[in-house]
């Protein structure tokens, strides 16, 4: 019996390194290391696994007549347990400083979610982002 295992194991592996199943199981090892790494590496992160969802999409006016879903799959992906800090955002936006300036306007946090009008929390619209000494607070005035 355990022949007959092996043999089949055997016939297997050639199968996979002929039709080139062996490269995409090498690359899933290779992704599987390099999460195993990156977990180490940032324990203040989660691995969230890959999922779909169907949501309904409206295409025109009528409801009736043109409503129809569609399926939205993702992939794994890591998420940081927590707040997003002002030092984190940052980070974020320098990635666009160089690439794309258009983007970076889009990204950029709404400061002037401070102004109240019977608070003065001037400051805050200034260095609340900024300032050093607020790297480790969350971000605010930003959205999905």
């Amino acid at each position: 019996m355990k022949t007959k295992a092996i043999q089949l194991a055997n016939i297997c592996t050639l199968l996979f390194s002929l039709f080139g199943f062996s490269k995409a199981l090498d690359s899933l090892k290779t992704i599987e290391k390099k999460n195993k790494k990156f977990i180490k590496e940032h324990p203040n992160n989660i691995q969230i696994s890959a999922g779909s969802i169907t949501i309904a999409v409206l295409e025109g006016n009528s409801i009736a007549a043109n409503l129809k879903s569609q399926v939205i799959t993702v992939g794994n992906y890591f998420m940081k347990k927590g707040e997003v800090t002002n030092g984190d955002y940052l980070e974020f936006l320098d990635s666009f400083k160089s690439s794309d300036s258009l983007k970076l306007k889009t990204v950029l946090p709404d400061t002037l979610v401070w102004r109240t009008p019977l608070a003065y929390n001037e400051p805050y619209t200034k260095y609340y982002l900024r300032h050093p000494s607020y790297q480790g607070y969350p971000v605010v005035g930003v959205s999905h």
